[in-house]
């Protein structure tokens, strides 16, 4: 191969060296770890470290104490429990290492020191943790108390309460708080999140339900009060919180999910459907085949149940020829979404043959809509951008990447000209990984009512972009994110349409729960 090919493709061939799993070829990689280009070292870093590369753990661990914080920011993430034991680091050196992170200068670092920590499930990091719950940067506070949820006893568990009643404490320093209690005490938890389970704020229940699901042997009162809630997001999230926590086959929870089956609403029936997955019998055909029916054009939701009763044909071999009942024949007509239809044919093939092929997508467009894309945007001489309006944060500033996505950014500029996003919040924040939003609700289950297909291009998640999330192949419709590090593994995943063009720095200040005022173009 010409020098000139080689050097072009080699930092890419480095960085997804990972994804060969078991062939990766660390003794080829490892060397890269200090090659004069630091770029060179971190991609070697990070493919070392997502393999979880025994050759690498000696690399990692000296790359801790690098001078350049971008490598230090790799290695921190890479020393997990997991890559200590593969790698055969001493254990020792590397908790020194992670200490050593909890006190860097770069939030990155010490958000994923605290990341690695936590998969030690060690206590005697929770001392120097539990100072990290008043760091300057709020996502480092958010990551200190997910991590403390980790390390057992009474020392986390008082700063986690203490960190939840503090009067400058975020909603999501709360909600991680909270969460972490759900772990560590019982009783601190019940005393704080029974007051969330009657909040005003869909959030707060929701939060509070999903925390209860994680205590094995929860009260039932609980879940039935949530069942209960006026809002259909919380009763869904009380159904699988209650499979969560209850053991498996509890009587009461299966006869919760088929009395929900007839919900109007089509959250509750997936939701009552994933419950009874496995747990199903062939009393249940009629009221799934009934719920199936009354779910047409809601994704999720058939989803579920087709997931039910192919589980249930496994055990039940004739049951799509019981399906040629007349009640039931609605199973086998061919449904509009395609989704569902990829679903069967990757699962259930006997099913997939009666509904035909997962081709031609009904996409609702005709060919003047292409046109019309082609015209605005792939012709125009340059890309749009769109300004996004933080409260508090500040505001960032977005090119769509027309040329590489085009159907993506119309679908986006379509929800923008109609004010969707004004006003909504970032309802997911991953510290130093993702900022989420685009759903109405808050809840991180809203949409605008359709979707759109998948738009892979060659750009990659090496810097902040806009990609489309997703809840699987096809499923992208209002929510989207933005990476705040270099995400290689995303690459092909997730639609890419857009990238941060402006200031990063008020991207790195969001925290979950801020809110959005606009998004204008």
């Amino acid at each position: 191969i010409a020098r000139e090919r080689r050097d072009a493709f080699l930092p890419n061939a480095v960085l997804d060296s990972w994804r060969l799993g078991a062939r990766m070829p660390s003794d080829a990689i490892e060397p890269f770890t200090t090659d004069t280009s630091e770029d060179m070292r971190w991609r070697a870093l990070f493919a070392l470290g997502r393999a979880r590369a025994p050759e690498g753990g000696k690399a990692i661990l000296r790359a801790a104490t690098d001078r350049s914080p971008i490598l230090r920011e790799a290695a921190m993430r890479a020393l997990t429990k997991r890559m200590t034991d593969t790698s055969s680091l001493p254990v020792a050196n590397v908790k020194n290492a992670l200490l050593r992170g909890f006190d860097d200068g770069r939030p990155a670092v010490r958000i994923n020191a605290l990341g690695a920590a936590a998969s030690f499930t060690d206590s005697t990091f929770a001392p120097r943790a539990i100072n990290l719950l008043g760091d300057a940067d709020q996502n480092v506070r958010v990551a200190a108390a997910q991590a403390l949820a980790t390390m057992p006893g009474a020392v986390a568990a008082r700063a986690l309460a203490a960190a939840f009643d503090k009067k400058d404490a975020t909603w999501a320093l709360q909600q991680a708080a909270l969460a972490g209690l759900a772990r560590v005490d019982t009783a601190a938890f019940n005393a704080r999140a029974g007051a969330w389970l009657s909040s005003a704020d869909l959030r707060e229940r929701l939060a509070a339900i999903g925390d209860w699901g994680s205590i094995k042997g929860a009260s039932e009162a609980t879940f039935r009060k949530a069942l209960n809630d006026l809002d259909p997001a919380v009763q869904a999230a009380a159904l699988t919180a209650w499979r969560s926590s209850a053991p498996r086959g509890d009587s009461a929870v299966i006869l919760a999910a088929r009395l929900r089956l007839g919900s109007p609403r089509a959250e509750v029936r997936g939701a009552a459907a994933s419950v009874l997955r496995g747990q199903s019998s062939t009393s249940d055909i009629n009221p799934l085949v009934s719920a199936w029916r009354a779910s047409a054009g809601n994704t999720d939701a058939q989803l579920a149940i087709l997931l039910a009763l192919h589980d249930l044909a496994r055990r039940v071999p004739d049951l799509l020829a019981q399906m040629q009942d007349p009640s039931r024949q609605a199973f086998l007509a061919r449904p509009s979404d395609a989704v569902v239809r990829g679903e069967a044919a990757r699962s259930w093939p006997e099913l997939a043959a009666r509904w035909g092929a997962v081709a031609p997508v009904e996409t609702g467009r005709t060919l003047e809509d292409y046109r019309g894309i082609v015209r605005t945007l792939m012709l125009a001489k340059s890309n749009p951008h769109v300004t996004i309006e933080t409260d508090l944060r500040g505001s960032l500033d977005v090119e769509l990447l027309a040329h590489e996505a085009p159907l993506t950014v119309a679908n986006f500029l379509r929800l923008v000209d109609r004010h969707f996003f004004d006003g909504i919040r970032w309802h997911r924040v991953v510290p130093n990984f993702v900022v989420q939003a685009g759903d109405p609700t808050g809840t991180g289950n809203g949409g605008p009512g359709w979707a759109i297909r998948d738009e892979f291009n060659r750009l990659r998640y090496a810097m902040p972009m806009m990609g489309m999330a997703l809840s699987g192949p096809n499923t992208g419709g209002s929510q989207w994110f933005i990476n705040v590090t270099a995400a290689d593994h995303l690459d092909g995943a997730y639609t890419i349409f857009g990238q941060v063009s402006g200031s990063y720095v008020p991207l790195y200040r969001i925290v979950q729960g801020d809110l959005i005022r606009t998004i204008h173009r």
